[in-house]
């Protein structure tokens, strides 16, 4: 999958907006790593990011590797 800039920086607006104490130890290089082992499965046709960062199954993940 070839990840966008758009979509990583989306996902770590979203990290800071959600998780903002959780991510606060880790580097920009750390927090891109993390957007794109969340991402990664994130499938445009089935819904828009947004969605895909905001349903439960994805804020588990991101809860477990933060």
């Amino acid at each position: 999958m070839n990840l966008e800039i758009e979509d990583i920086v989306a996902c770590a607006m979203f990290l800071q907006r959600e998780f903002p104490d959780e991510i606060l130890s880790y580097t920009a290089e750390e927090i891109v790593k993390i957007c794109e082992s969340i991402i990664v499965e994130y499938e445009p046709y089935m819904n828009s990011l947004d969605e895909y960062l905001e349903s439960e199954e994805t804020r588990k993940f991101i809860e477990k590797i933060i």
